[in-house]
This record gives structure tokens, sequence and C-alpha cells, in this order.
């Protein structure tokens, strides 16, 4: 009886040390302090191939960053490496495009960017091709972008007015709307006036917006060029100091949402053992010191 007693209060003892252990676990904190600015980032060679994917492990932690190239043809190297990242069976899936508040797998988001895909072109480039392999292998996904409105209060905070952000957010959108072939269809100012109306809903602003005639002339005056439909190439909504208006609007937007994304990522990382992260590669280029100093260095995987 009295080593029957023992071993009962052995199994009692380890299985509280393993409590204990599992309570005094340090939660995953990826400190935003260590963003590396832009033009510092584009520096650094090691980061620059695109796409790839970085594999991290901390203890039974794993987190799968796919440094991703915009593209909306399913032939393209990207749409090969986001099968090959959800074919590791993560818990959870972080996209590109759309707010963090809207939760896990918002049906609205689902039923937006899965419309008009056909022959292997995905209007809405490759994180709606995340999300319909997501949704067939039921696999919870969530936006990486913070919220709108505190995107706004932060530009005008930083002197900037909801216009100037409104305009921006036209003007950066200006390439994926070429590749979309959403110019085929429409015309650029009905796109213009239909994206800013919608802009500035998510934004809650209630005052006077552009129209397509005023947006242009706020374009030349602040771009130094008359807008055309290359507006948005070759880094004119870049991060980086260089000579475009866009550009110093952009180093604000830009670290406001590697902000949300390193906070996301320790979130999912606290709640979950294996996620993976789908980002245009520049934001890791920006993050990866950061993601480093919480879980180590990781494994590049080219394919």
């Amino acid at each position: 009886m009295k080593k029957y007693l023992f071993i009962l209060i052995s199994i009692a003892l380890i299985a509280s040390c393993k409590t204990a252990e599992k309570q005094n676990v340090e939660p995953i904190h990826i400190d935003p302090k260590l963003l590396i600015p832009w033009g510092e980032a584009l520096k650094d060679e090691t980061t620059a191939e695109s796409p790839a994917i970085y594999e991290f492990k901390s203890k039974d932690k794993k987190l799968w960053y796919l440094a991703s190239r915009h593209s909306n043809k399913i032939d393209q190297p990207v749409f090969k490496y986001i099968s090959e990242v959800i074919n590791k069976k993560p818990d959870v899936i972080i996209v590109e495009g759309f707010e963090s508040d809207l939760g896990f797998s918002p049906k609205e988001i689902s039923e937006s960017v899965l419309q008009g895909i056909k022959d292997g072109f995905y209007p809405a480039g490759e994180p709606s091709y995340a999300i319909e392999l997501a949704t067939k292998n039921n696999i919870p996904y969530i936006g990486g972008e913070p919220n709108d409105k505190l995107i706004l209060q932060e530009i005008l905070k930083a002197g900037y007015t909801a216009n100037d952000l409104l305009s921006f957010n036209f003007v950066r959108r200006m390439p994926q709307i070429n590749r979309s072939g959403e110019l085929k269809k429409n015309k650029v100012e009905n796109i213009y006036a239909k994206y800013i109306k919608s802009k500035a809903r998510d934004f809650d602003y209630k005052g006077k917006t552009l129209n397509f005639n005023k947006f242009k002339e706020w374009y030349l005056k602040n771009q130094g060029k008359k807008f055309s439909l290359t507006a948005g190439e070759k880094g004119e909504t870049a991060p980086i100091e260089g000579p475009y208006f866009t550009q110093k609007i952009s180093l604000e937007v830009t670290k406001i949402r590697d902000i949300n994304i390193l906070q996301l990522i320790s979130n999912m990382m606290n709640k979950y053992n294996k996620v993976v992260i789908i980002y245009g590669s520049s934001h890791y280029r920006v993050e990866h010191k950061a993601i480093k100093a919480s879980l180590g260095e990781p494994k590049r995987i080219s394919l």
C-alpha cells in the first residue's frame, strides 16, 4: 500500500513539475525597435533573394516566413513556394493585404479575393492563392495589416493630410491594377473614384476627397511629373529617402505595417506551434533582424 502511494505521489509531482515548466516558458516577443531602416535593409544582399522561405525554430515552435515576389500568374515561382510552405501543415497562416482586426478566415475577404480566378490567373495576386489553399486544407488564415484608422491617425500626426494618404494608396495600387487587367474593363478615372470611396470608408474619413482631376493636380505637384498608367512603378512608393512625396509617406506607413506584422507573429507563435507568414520580400528584409533576435538564425529554403 505504501509503495502504491509512493508511486501516485511521484506521478503527481512529475505532472506538477511539467505544468510549472509550461507556466514558466517565456512568451515570444519580437521587438519592433530592431526593425531595419529600409535604405539600410536594401544594402543587405543576403536577404535579396525572392521568393524564398526562411524556416525558424524555437524549442517546439516553427515559423516559416515566405518572402514573396508579387505576381498574378500561377506559372510564376512564388505560387510554387506558396504550395510548398502550406504543405508544411501550419496551424495558421498570416497573409498580406487585409486587416488583422477582421479575425480568422473572414468570409468577406475570401469571397472578394477569390473572384475572377480563371486559367491560372489570380486578379488579387498571390495572397488569394494562399487563401484558396488555406481554405481547401481547413487552415485558418489572418491578415497582417494594421487597422486603417490607426494608419490615418499616425499619418496625420506625421503632418500629412487624409487626402495625401488616400492618393498615396491609389498610386501604390496602380501596379496591381495593371497586373490584374482591370484597365481592360474600366477607365482609370472610374477605378480611381470607386477605390477612393471605398478606402475613405475604410479610414472612416468623412471629409471631402479629391476627384480624379484634383488627384492628377496633387500628383503633378507632389511627384513633379504628370500622372500616367505607369504610376507606382520603379520604386515610386517604396519606403526610402527618395525624390518622391509618396516615398516619404511610404516610410511612415511601412513602419506602422511592419510593427503590426511583428506583433502578430509574436501573438500567433505564442498561441500556435506552427506558423506561416506570406509577405512581400521587402518586409522580410526590414524585419529579419528582429525575428532572429527572438527565434534565432533561420534556414533558407530555395526551390
